[in-house]
């Protein structure tokens, strides 16, 4: 990894000093070999200055807001216009990282490539030993289907595997194999392999690599689903927390890598203002100082390799599979420095936070505040939109019965990371219909109450593991099974059960509030 970079002026201002020698050398020399070499690497020449263009935007820009000043340098890449010229690599990995924990991996020589419509599916091309049997295999460089039917992680078998006569991979790293990067090439043209890839839709980009660039510095493979915040969270940061735990408070805040690449959203740790991005600036995942690779400049026709690359294993902690890997005191701590970051007006534990501008005891909290309810109906996606919710909620208003509840409607959660925070710290009680919006949930205080509306939900909100980490509680509704009664808390539904709207009776909304 390239030094980091030292004052020049030894720390004094004002002082200068004369230039050593040997750096005229250096600059001379390295003047003639870019000379000598600008007609054969011209891609060379464009993406390194891409990379110091991304570098001098977020020293000027900042990243979530808050100015700094990069001190990462550049990574060390070696360009490759031919692909015929590139190294002959011998892959190694998947290595379990932080023995303990699950979810992060460390493979060498590696390359990826990119899904021609997905936000959050890759290939891994893997190379293998001259005297490997899986050479002789037509179908080595066909990933396989998406999502993944297998089980038991990289090595896992299942009905794609016995097509392809090769293990899976990860659920969103799908695995291809080959000799060197001439042997994919050959291997991705065949008849064969192109119609397997058509039928499972796994179209990867390159589909043959005219050119190589080949990292020589640590990088961290960043995947999510840049379309969906319920997903960035459960999917991919409910794996990466225990990891980033580790690294801020048992490594002295130290990563094993400084340079991250991500292909499901360019300038996630930046300047973008997805939700999922903010999230990860704001909570410095990758350290403090993190550089993003730009975007790549010719992703159709060149292969991104790496001497080290370091992997998450997406989706493996969706359903918290593995409970004891992710405690409260790691979620706990996440979740207090977002409150912190975002100024919310409450701590976790409900009492009025130093951003409220005043001190509320808890027992003046319990005794005097009022209960404040937020209700979404889903209507700006068109689907699963809860009908009649609003005549529900003006009726309610108007019931004695319910005049210390503050019922607040929100109309559409596309607003900015600050507000929805806001929005959800400062309510007690949530009852909305299934959506992403849920993932705003780490913003909600101890103790609050989830009801989650839906036909048929499948949801990650529910899962017990999940609410013992945010000490809530969770309530789910659902359809009607049989012929209800008119104060059942069920959801009346038509035909489509997964996306069709629904709605609800008066008393059984009455009910589900009491």
């Amino acid at each position: 990894m390239p030094p980091k970079q030292k004052s020049r002026d030894g720390g004094g201002r004002g002082r200068q000093r004369t230039p050593p020698p040997q750096l005229f050398f250096l600059l001379a020399a390295g003047l003639l070999l870019a000379a000598l070499s600008f007609q054969s690497r011209k891609g060379l020449r464009s993406y390194v200055s891409s990379i110091f263009d991304a570098t001098a935007t977020a020293a000027a820009s900042g990243a979530g807001g808050r100015a700094r000043i990069r001190k990462t340098l550049p990574p060390t890449v070696e360009v490759y216009t031919n692909a015929s010229s590139s190294p002959r690599l011998l892959s190694s990995g998947p290595h379990v990282v932080n023995p303990g924990t699950v979810g992060l991996y460390k493979f060498s020589d590696v390359c990826v490539t990119k899904h021609q419509t997905s936000s959050y599916l890759r290939g891994l091309v893997y190379f293998l030993n001259e005297s490997d049997p899986q050479l002789s295999n037509p179908m080595r460089c066909v990933t396989c289907s998406a999502p993944l039917n297998h089980q038991g992680g990289w090595n896992g078998t299942g009905r794609d595997a016995e097509v392809v006569g090769h293990t899976c991979g990860f659920e969103c790293i799908h695995a291809m194999y080959a000799r060197d990067v001439e042997d994919w090439n050959e291997c991705r043209v065949t008849e064969k392999a192109k119609h397997q890839a058509r039928v499972w839709g796994q179209v990867q980009y390159p589909v043959t690599a005219e050119a190589v660039h080949y990292y020589k510095s640590p990088v961290y493979l960043l995947d999510f689903r840049s379309e969906n915040i319920g997903h960035s969270l459960f999917d991919t940061l409910l794996v990466w927390l225990p990891h980033w735990y580790m690294y801020r408070n048992k490594a002295g805040g130290s990563f094993p890598f400084e340079h991250v690449v991500s292909d499901s959203l360019h300038g996630c740790l930046e300047s973008s203002t997805f939700w999922f991005c903010e999230i990860l600036r704001s909570m410095d995942a990758f350290g403090t100082d993190p550089f993003e690779l730009p975007p790549p400049p010719d992703v159709k026709t060149t292969l991104y390799c790496y001497e080290t690359l370091y992997v998450s294993h997406v989706a493996l902690q969706r359903t918290l599979r593995y409970p004891e890997a992710l405690p409260k005191s790691v979620f706990d701590e996440f979740r207090d420095i977002m409150f912190e970051r975002y100024g919310l007006p409450r701590n976790r534990n409900g009492t009025a936070s130093s951003a409220a501008g005043t001190v509320v005891t808890e027992k003046r909290r319990r005794m005097s505040r009022r209960v404040s309810i937020l209700l979404y109906a889903h209507e700006p996606s068109g689907r699963r939109v809860w009908e009649g919710m609003n005549d529900l909620v003006d009726s309610a208003r108007t019931n004695g019965k319910y005049s210390h509840v503050d019922l607040l409607v929100v109309r559409d959660f596309d607003v900015p990371i600050q507000e929805q925070a806001t929005l959800f710290n400062t309510a007690d009680g949530f009852v909305m219909t299934h959506g992403a919006q849920m993932a705003n949930s780490i913003f909600a205080v101890d103790g609050a109450v989830f009801y989650e509306l839906g036909c048929l939900i499948p949801s990650f909100l529910g899962n017990s593991h999940f609410m013992k980490l945010l000490g809530g509680t969770y309530k789910g509704v659902q359809a009607c099974w049989r012929r209800p009664k008119p104060d059942d808390v069920c959801l009346r539904c038509g035909d489509d059960l997964f996306y069709g709207n629904f709605s609800m009776s008066n008393a059984g909304f009455e009910r589900m509030l009491d």
